[in-house]
C-alpha cells in the first residue's frame, strides 16, 4: 500500500472523521444564537460575551499548541489529537455558559465517541537500530544473552506517547549502538512474560514508557522508576545522559583502538 493511501485510510479512521464533524457541529448552534438570541438560561448577556469567550478560547488554544511544539515534536496525528481535545473542551466551556442542556448533549456525545471510536496511532517508520523483542527473543537474546553484551530496552504501549519514546530510542540507537550495547524494544501489550520480568504489570494501567539497562539478563538501571508520560523526562538527550551512553561509547572506542594496536 503507497503511503499516500495508508494516510488516507488513517485520516479518514471513524476517530478524525466524527470528531471534525462533532467540532464542525457547533457551527450552525452559534449561528441560531447570534439569529434568535441566548436564551433564558445563558449565563452571558449578549452574543459579543459569547465572540469573547471564543476568542479567548482560541488564543488559549494557540498558545498551549505553540507552547507544546516548542518542547516536543509534533507529527500530524499528535497535533490533530490534541487540537480535536482543545476545541472539544472550549465547546463544553462555552456550551454550558449559554446553556447547559446544548453542553450536556455535547459532552454525552464526546464521551461515546472517546470509547467507541478511540485515536488511532501508528508505529514509529523512521530509521532506527533497534530490535523488537517478543517474550521468546527478550529471553533468548537479553536474559540468556552473551555476557559482555549490554541491552537498553524500551518497554512502551502504543499510542501517543509510545510513538513518541520510539522516536527517541531510534535516535539513540542510531548514535550508541555497537557490538558492546544493543537496543531493543518491547511492546508491553503484546508480550505480558517480558513485561511481567521487570515487574511491570501489562493489564495494568501502563499509559507512559520505560528505559531498562541490562546486562548478564540483570537489571542495572531503568528510566523513570515508575512508568510517565512526561516527554521531557523520556527524550533522547535525558535518556543518554541517566544512562551515560556518552562515556560508554567512548570506553567502547578505546578499547576497539587498543585491540587494533595490539
Amino acid at each position: 500500500m503507497s503511503l499516500y493511501r495508508q494516510n488516507v485510510r488513517h485520516f479518514g479512521s471513524p476517530f478524525y472523521i466524527a470528531n471534525a464533524l462533532m467540532i464542525l457541529a457547533y457551527a450552525p448552534v452559534r449561528q441560531h444564537w447570534y439569529q434568535h438570541g441566548l436564551g433564558k438560561y445563558s449565563r452571558l448577556d449578549d452574543s459579543a460575551q459569547v465572540y469573547n469567550w471564543e476568542s479567548q478560547c482560541t488564543q488559549m488554544i494557540t498558545f498551549v499548541l505553540a507552547v507544546q511544539s516548542m518542547r516536543d515534536r509534533f507529527t500530524l496525528d499528535v497535533l490533530l489529537g490534541d487540537l480535536f481535545l482543545y476545541c472539544k473542551a472550549a465547546i463544553l466551556t462555552i456550551t454550558f455558559m449559554v446553556d447547559p442542556r446544548i453542553c450536556a448533549y455535547f459532552g454525552i456525545v464526546f464521551v461515546l465517541l472517546h470509547l467507541m471510536a478511540p485515536q488511532p496511532y501508528r508505529d514509529y517508520t523512521g530509521a532506527h537500530n533497534t530490535k523488537l523483542l517478543t517474550s521468546s527473543t527478550f529471553t533468548q537474546l537479553v536474559i540468556e544473552g552473551a555476557a559482555n553484551k549490554r541491552w537498553l530496552v524500551l518497554y512502551f504501549k502504543p499510542g501517543k506517547v509510545g510513538r513518541q519514546v520510539n522516536a527517541a530510542a531510534a535516535s539513540l540507537s542510531l548514535t550508541y549502538a555497537d557490538d558492546n550495547l544493543h537496543f531493543g524494544r518491547v511492546n508491553t501489550q503484546a508480550n505480558p512474560d517480558a513485561t511481567q520480568y521487570i515487574g511491570l504489570s501489562a493489564k495494568a494501567s501502563f499509559h507512559g514508557a520505560t528505559f531498562v539497562m541490562f546486562q548478564n539478563g540483570q537489571e542495572l538501571q531503568r528510566l523513570p522508576k515508575q512508568a510517565t508520560s512526561d516527554p521531557t523526562i523520556m527524550s533522547a538527550d535525558n535518556v543518554a545522559k541517566v544512562f551515560q551512553l556518552d562515556s560508554a561509547l567512548d570506553l567502547s572506542k578505546s578499547a576497539k583502538s587498543a585491540r587494533k594496536i595490539q
